[in-house]
């Protein structure tokens, strides 16, 4: 057993042994990094950090292995490392989702570019500084997020869409309320609808987490001629 331990550690070579450490290793690495985004119900998670991480190992030895295996003229052991790079840009993509002017998933994408980057490190013989860069990504995610939300206020961006029937309203009535509450407009758009007699403000807002929206909806609400404020 010890010399098993031993061969995994140190030698450099790509065989049975190193490939089994590599491999496990990865699936730990990369599963403690997937429970933590799991835990904040992220589209990426728990296997698929997993996967990634274990894709990029199982790689990263091959593109060892062949040039190791078969000579340099044969092979070259950066270019199959060279591609999970580029394809991990595109799987990461993926967990970037739209909602509405917000967007999320952008921390979840770099987490699956820097879990395979692990990876590969991993299946480089890298440990020790895979491991400590696991250990900085967890301290980032965890430690530092909370330290942000303690430290930077976190605004949400939303669409607010109030509908005027029967009689146009002077935008700036509104305006008063949302600086009242200091509310962010980062862009007023105005539509009439001739033939319905109505007429509808959207306004791109910027606002703290803990601002009481009902209280500002409500507010506009009571103002004249005012048909229905919507959040979006």
């Amino acid at each position: 057993m010890k010399d098993w331990i031993q061969e995994a550690l140190y030698s450099t070579d790509i065989n049975t042994t190193t490939a089994t450490f590599r491999l496990l290793l990865s699936v730990l690495i990369g599963g403690v990094v997937g429970l933590e985004r799991k835990w904040r119900q992220q589209p990426a998670g728990f296997r698929t950090h997993i996967l990634i991480c274990l894709g990029a190992t199982l790689l990263m030895m091959l593109s060892i292995y062949v040039p190791q295996q078969y000579g340099e003229l044969r092979g070259d052991p950066g270019r199959i490392a060279a591609q999970v790079i580029t394809g991990i840009g595109f799987l990461g993509a993926g967990a970037v989702i739209k909602i509405g002017s917000n967007i999320k998933g952008l921390t979840t994408a770099a987490s699956i570019w820097m879990i395979a980057a692990i990876g590969m490190g991993i299946g480089a013989g890298l440990y020790v500084i895979a491991g400590f860069a696991a250990f900085l990504m967890l301290f980032i995610l965890i430690v530092l997020e909370r330290f942000e939300r303690r430290v930077v206020p976190i605004f949400t961006t939303k669409v607010l869409s109030v509908s005027v029937a029967g009689h146009a309203i002077n935008s700036e009535t509104i305006l008063a309320i949302l600086r009242k509450y200091k509310i962010v407009v980062q862009n007023m758009d105005i539509r009439r609808r001739f033939s319905e007699n109505r007429e509808v403000l959207n306004f791109t807002i910027s606002f703290r987490n803990n601002l009481p929206i009902d209280e500002v909806i409500d507010d506009i609400g009571q103002l004249e001629y005012i048909e229905s404020v919507e959040l979006i």
